[in-house]
């Protein structure tokens, strides 16, 4: 069910201790990072960091940061907000929301839509607008940011009218809330059949039995998520897998067609805040850990890479299975794109870029146009391509280029995740020093660039489109990866709509993406 609100507590909370995380699976590497590592279905907490000492009549900017970890884990005390609220001199809120089949069920029972983790993420932006005044926050000054799952939620949220008025400003690290998987209602109401399978409140296999799941316990409910997640699958395959759905109320099919039309409250929404987004070098090098799970069957060493022929004949009709209808015209300009007759190592980070600018890159500078084509906000957009001497583990293949995945969050928040033994270089220091005062001085102004800043970071334009790169020395491109992204914001859409035209069934609209020249075209699934 949705949230609640709680209402007046009527007796002095305790609120010095961190609370649980919500349902999950907690990853060994990541416990050392987490204050509380018990797990509990009561976890809607948040967490507030303040400047050491608060003048009685100062009103600090705020932000509130949603955590990531691909809308299955992850908690709000993954990420330690004192660092950048002391040097950036503001209040930082991090928040829980339910995950996985607690936060995204969705089945075709009007009771259980989904979608319920962004709704929690909702309300904690209602209490934050509604109560931080009392902490010495300026609710006209909120800024909500987010990486990866939290970014794509950030960034969704923008565009969801219901939040007109929460929040000022908007942050994305590594996701755009037009990525074309962030909704995918079949795939969503997939898992969450067989989770009712599993736990026998499937009627004929059919349907999902709403007062017989209402009636499992939440430990019970839990490991037959599990049981789910890790079945076999094909490549790339989304089994398993929860996301926001189109359900209507939150989230409507025709949103990015709304959103091409500056006049309506999706548009105006998105036009009403600041914006900047951003990803890191090598964001599609998780598919490194993918390969393993088919290295006996491709007969393949992901350590050394592959070849074209796997990649054109194995990876890629994986990918088009699952984003774009297994239409064939996209696997053929996928693979002439990013395949070519070079070694095996530059072939596979040719497919690590490939995944970088279909789930990254693409939807960010698509977001990035979509606002600043009429807006009269501000835009900006960031690389973040230094590679930290920590990352190069002894699991690193060497073809794999560039910063992990998530190499940016440790920087905004101070590097003090890491223990001693890590050793860490003034230069790295500074550039965390940098990014703390760019985001902090965003959230106060708008604008990322302060009295200090010693290279001026250019708002973002549909005439040059720069963005700042941060490395151990800042500099300013343009047009990132700007050869590529014509095929994933023009090419594909319209070779989908071909496709589904030809094919000539009927449909019903499962994901949102994006559109071709002026007209907005949406993935559909066939039933």
């Amino acid at each position: 069910m949705k949230p609640l609100e709680f209402g007046p507590w009527g007796v002095v909370f305790n609120a010095t201790t961190y609370g649980p995380s919500c349902m999950q699976s907690i990853w060994s590497n990541s416990r050392r990072l987490i204050p509380n590592t018990n797990i509990s279905e009561d976890c809607l907490q948040l967490n507030i960091y303040v400047p050491r000492k608060i003048a009685p009549a100062s009103k600090y900017a705020v932000m509130v940061y949603v955590h990531g970890g691909s809308f299955v884990q992850g908690q709000g005390t993954s990420f330690d907000g004192s660092l950048l609220a002391l040097r950036g001199d503001i209040i930082v809120v991090t928040i829980n929301y339910r995950l996985n089949v607690f936060g995204y069920l969705s089945t075709d029972d009007p009771r259980v839509k989904g979608n319920i983790g962004l709704y929690d993420q909702q309300m904690a932006f209602r209490w934050v607008n509604a109560n931080i005044a009392d902490y010495g926050g300026d609710q006209r000054r909120i800024t909500i940011f987010g990486h990866s799952a939290g970014s794509l939620s950030v960034t969704l949220h923008a565009m969801l009218p219901q939040n007109m008025g929460l929040f000022q400003r908007v942050i994305g690290q590594s996701g755009s809330g037009l990525e074309p998987s962030i909704v995918s209602t079949i795939a969503t109401k997939n898992s969450s059949l067989e989770i009712a399978i599993v736990l026998g409140c499937a009627p004929n296999n059919m349907s999902v039995d709403i007062q017989c799941m209402q009636s499992i316990s939440a430990d019970d409910l839990f490991t037959a998520y599990r049981k789910v997640k890790q079945r076999p699958k094909l490549f790339y395959s989304q089994h398993g897998n929860f996301y926001p759905v189109i359900d209507d109320e939150l989230i409507h099919a025709d949103l990015i067609q709304r959103l091409h039309k500056p006049y309506t409250p999706e548009a105006r929404i998105l036009h009403s805040v600041d914006l900047m987004i951003g990803s890191v070098e090598g964001e599609g090098g998780w598919i490194y850990w993918s390969l393993w799970e088919k290295q006996k069957e491709w007969n393949i060493n992901p350590s050394v890479g592959i070849d074209k022929n796997v990649f054109c004949n194995r990876v890629i009709p994986g990918i088009v299975r699952e984003k774009y209808e297994n239409c064939t015209s996209i696997m053929h300009s996928i693979c002439k794109e990013y395949s070519s007759n070079v070694s095996i190592a530059n072939q596979t980070q040719m497919m690590s870029d490939m995944v970088s600018d279909m789930e990254v890159v693409a939807p960010t500078i698509l977001l990035l146009d979509l606002h600043s084509i009429t807006s009269g906000k501000s835009s900006y957009q960031y690389l973040f391509s230094h590679l930290p001497a920590w990352e190069l583990d002894s699991w690193r293949p060497a073809w794999l280029k560039g910063p992990n995945h998530g190499s940016e969050v440790t920087f905004v928040a101070g590097l003090d995740w890491y223990p001693s033994t890590v050793k860490i270089s003034p230069e790295e220091r500074a550039l965390s020093d940098r990014m703390m005062d760019f985001w902090s001085q965003f959230a106060k102004t708008g604008n990322p660039n302060g009295s200090n800043s010693k290279e001026t970071w250019p708002s973002y334009t549909l005439g040059d489109r720069k963005y700042l790169d941060f490395d151990l020395n800042d500099s300013v491109g343009a047009y990132l990866h700007g050869e590529k992204i014509p095929l994933w914001n023009r090419v594909i859409p319209e070779e989908l709509r071909t496709c589904i035209q030809e094919r000539g069934t009927k449909h019903k609209v499962d994901q949102l993406i994006i559109f071709g020249n002026d007209e907005c075209i949406m993935s559909q699934s066939y039933v």
